[in-house]
């Protein structure tokens, strides 16, 4: 409201009104950048992850949000490690009731940006069973294998094996290596897997 009371040799003049409207503040949602080793599952990870929301006024927080965007990715816990966007939506967030005439989720008031998923590859581990001691002239085995079962390494990819010392190689059968104690004194058998795309 603007008053001017008037003075001599003025009159004073006519109050004139204006009506300003004060909107919600429009929030921003950014997706996450995570990054997952080959094989997540990729939609229970990011049930897990948050946005980022920001655009609050003073002291209010993200604590005000409740719910969960929805994301939507090309990702799966079979894609070949690379880079992949992740968009995110208003999904079920929504603010507290009592801030909740003082912002907006809904877009395109609402801005949402996108983040990036990045897929690395997997860790691998060779688990093995072979005896700590032989007899001269004995043929020691050592079988290769991933948590007990009959798979090379926990990849299911194949390993090598070598010795050097008081052991001679003799070849393998499935994942089972043989050798022969061409000597005596310690001995050391290596076990490699050379990984691939995903491992």
């Amino acid at each position: 409201q603007a008053i001017q009371k008037g003075t001599c040799p003025y009159a004073a003049s006519p109050t004139v009104n204006y009506t300003l409207t004060v909107s919600p503040a429009p929030l921003m949602v950014t997706a996450p950048s995570p990054s997952y080793p080959y094989g997540t599952n990729i939609t229970t990870a990011l049930a897990a992850t948050a946005p980022t929301i920001t655009g609050w006024v003073g002291s209010d927080t993200s604590a005000l949000v409740s719910g969960s965007p929805t994301y939507t990715t090309s990702a799966t816990s079979t894609s070949d490690p690379n880079s992949f966007t992740l968009s995110v939506a208003q999904g079920n967030l929504a603010v507290a009731s009592n801030a909740a005439a003082n912002y907006t989720l809904v877009a395109p008031t609402a801005t949402y940006t996108s983040g990036t998923i990045t897929i690395t590859k997997a860790s691998q581990t060779i688990g093995y069973v072979a005896p700590s001691s032989i007899t001269y002239g004995g043929f020691p085995t050592v079988t290769a294998s991933a948590n007990s079962n009959t798979t090379n390494a926990s990849s299911g990819l194949s390993v090598t094996a070598t010795a050097t010392g008081a052991l001679t190689a003799q070849g393998y059968s499935g994942s089972t290596f043989n050798f022969n104690a061409s000597g005596t004194g310690a001995a050391t058998i290596t076990l490699t897997q050379v990984g691939n795309t995903d491992y």
